[in-house]
C-alpha cells in the first residue's frame, strides 16, 4: 500500500485511515494525522459560545445603529424651488471669463484696455452680459480708482443698482459685484 499523506510504501495490515480522505496512512503519518483532526476541531469550528458571543454583538450593533438613524429628523426631498443662486453663478462665470481676458491683454500690451471693447475679437467673442441688469446689457469696467488702486470689472448685483462697483455688503445686500483688476 501507498501512505495519502507522504507515498511511502508500508504494509496493508497495519493502515490506519486517513481521517479526512478516507485512504490508508503508514504509522509513521498516523500521528499526525491525528493530531490535524484534533487541532482542526480545536482552531477552526467556532464554539457554540464564541458563536453565541458574536451573533449577541451583531444584534447590539444593529439596534444602536436602527436607534441612532431613527433619531434623526426625517427629510423629504426638497420640493423644486426657483434656483436663485443661478444669476450668481453667471454673473461670477462672466466676471472670471473677462478677468481672464484682461489679463491676457495686459500680457501681450503691457497695460490694461481703456474700454472692454478692446478686448472683443482677440480674447472674446463678445463682452459678457450681465445678468443682473435689467436690459442684459454688458458687464461694466471701470477705470482707474482715484489713489491708483487700479481698475473693477464688475456686474450689478442682485440689487440691480449701480454702484461703481463697490463692494456688495453682505448684510443688507446692496452694493456690485466687484473683480478688481491690478
Amino acid at each position: 500500500m501507498v501512505c495519502a499523506i507522504c507515498a511511502h510504501r508500508f504494509c496493508a495490515e497495519c493502515a490506519p485511515e486517513h481521517p479526512f480522505m478516507k485512504e490508508p496512512v503508514c504509522p509513521r503519518c498516523a500521528p499526525a494525522a491525528a493530531r490535524a483532526v484534533v487541532d482542526y476541531g480545536r482552531t477552526n469550528q467556532p464554539t457554540d459560545r464564541r458563536a453565541w458571543l458574536a451573533l449577541g454583538i451583531l444584534v447590539a450593533v444593529s439596534l444602536s445603529v436602527f436607534a441612532t438613524l431613527s433619531m434623526l429628523p426625517h427629510t423629504s426631498p426638497a420640493p423644486p424651488a426657483d434656483d436663485r443662486a443661478a444669476p450668481l453663478r453667471e454673473a461670477y462665470a462672466a466676471l472670471e471669463e473677462v478677468g481672464l481676458a484682461l489679463e491676457a491683454f495686459r500680457v501681450r500690451e503691457g497695460r490694461y484696455p481703456n474700454r472692454l471693447d478692446e478686448l472683443v475679437g482677440a480674447d472674446l467673442e463678445r463682452i459678457p452680459t450681465d445678468p443682473f441688469s435689467p436690459d442684459r446689457e454688458p458687464l461694466r469696467y471701470g477705470g482707474p480708482k482715484p489713489r491708483g488702486e487700479g481698475r473693477v470689472v464688475y456686474s450689478l448685483g442682485p440689487d440691480r443698482v449701480d454702484q461703481g462697483g463697490a463692494p456688495r455688503d453682505p448684510i443688507t445686500g446692496r452694493g456690485d459685484l466687484p473683480l478688481p483688476v491690478f
